[in-house]
C-alpha cells in the first residue's frame, strides 16, 4: 500500500477530475485507487483510519461520477461491492 500522504494526493487528482469533468483520467487510475484504499482503511492505525474513509468516499464518488457519465452506473455499484 503506498502511504498515507500518497493515497492523500491521489484522491485528492481524483477529486480535481471529477471536478473538471476529466473523467477518462479517473477511469485509468480510480479502480486502482479503490481497490487500495479500503485495504489501506482496514490495516491502517485507528488514528488513520477516519482520513483514509474520507478518501474513499472521495474515490468512490470520482469513479461514480466518471461511470455514470459513461452510462455503467450498474457496473460503478457492482465494482465497489467486489472490492468489500
Amino acid at each position: 500500500m503506498r502511504p498515507l500522504n500518497e493515497l492523500r494526493d491521489a484522491a485528492a487528482d481524483a477529486v480535481r477530475h471529477r471536478l473538471g469533468s476529466q473523467y477518462v483520467r479517473i477511469m485509468r487510475s480510480g479502480p486502482a485507487l479503490m481497490a487500495e484504499l479500503p485495504r489501506g482503511l482496514a490495516t491502517a492505525p485507528a488514528a488513520e483510519q477516519p482520513e483514509l474513509a474520507r478518501l474513499l468516499v472521495a474515490a468512490v464518488r470520482a469513479v461514480d461520477a466518471a461511470a455514470y457519465k459513461h452510462g455503467a452506473g450498474r457496473q460503478a455499484a457492482a465494482a465497489l461491492h467486489r472490492h468489500h
